[in-house]
């Protein structure tokens, strides 16, 4: 079951998403568990209590408390990476600062049910995705870890170190074969040296991309264009953003 929560002080909206919302799930035959919040203040004091949601819905225009505060606090003072972040806002173009936060999508008002369909099929996609498993082999013995746990992979001669937050693990072999076994989804060659989770880059500049980690990874000057393409088709709602 997806828990799924909707802010927005316009309360049209907030029934409008959570209509169309159960009109999908019903077509779909899913099952998801939705909650109103009318106030920025009412969904943060929600999720400082340690409420989980799989997907949120928020209104980026917000009175007192708006939907870019919100978001960098649940993924910087809360360390929440998991709930996607669907933004809702009646302004078409937004700056980078929202790329630090990693929406999923960006939805324009008034919503489009098509859109909203789309969306969750791309949600469901990343949340199942975060439960793939890489397997690795490192001498005799086999190896596995989640998928969404990978910061990226860095080759270095004939070695491969997979870098998480907390440990680094190494193996003999080639990023292209990584990359394959990979099948490619949610993975960017900045460099030759440097495979990428994309859903840990937290600032992309024309050089460099940085991670999680607070490490900046170059971009290859023969890989910056495609680069750019690939995060502009990816990232959160396409052209629809402002990426500088």
């Amino acid at each position: 079951m997806l828990r799924i929560g909707i802010c927005d002080d316009e309360r049209h909206i907030c029934s409008q998403v959570e209509q169309m919302l159960a009109d999908i799930a019903e077509e779909t035959r899913q099952e998801w568990e939705m909650q109103v919040f009318s106030s920025g203040e009412s969904l943060t004091e929600h999720l400082r209590e340690g409420k989980f949601f799989d997907v949120l819905f928020l209104d980026i225009e917000l009175p007192r408390i708006n939907g870019i505060e919100i978001g960098k606090m649940l993924r910087y003072d809360l360390g929440n990476e998991a709930t996607k972040i669907v933004y809702i806002s009646g302004k078409e173009s937004y700056a980078m600062e929202l790329f630090t936060i990693r929406p999923v999508d960006f939805l324009i008002k008034p919503l489009e049910r098509a859109r909203l369909a789309e969306t969750m099929d791309r949600v469901r996609y990343l949340i199942e995705r975060g439960t793939r498993i890489f397997e690795y082999k490192n001498g005799y013995y086999s190896y596995k870890i989640p998928i969404q746990e990978i910061l990226y992979f860095e080759s270095s001669g004939k070695k491969i170190s997979i870098v998480m937050e907390q440990e680094k693990r190494q193996f003999y072999g080639k990023l292209s074969d990584v990359e394959a076994q990979l099948g490619g989804r949610g993975f960017l060659f900045v460099h030759k040296s440097y495979l990428v989770n994309y859903a840990h880059v937290i600032e992309y500049q024309y050089e460099s991309v940085t991670m999680t980690n607070r490490l900046a990874l170059p971009i290859s000057q023969n890989r910056r264009k495609d680069v750019r393409n690939w995060i502009m088709n990816n990232n959160i709602g396409g052209d629809e953003y402002d990426i500088r």
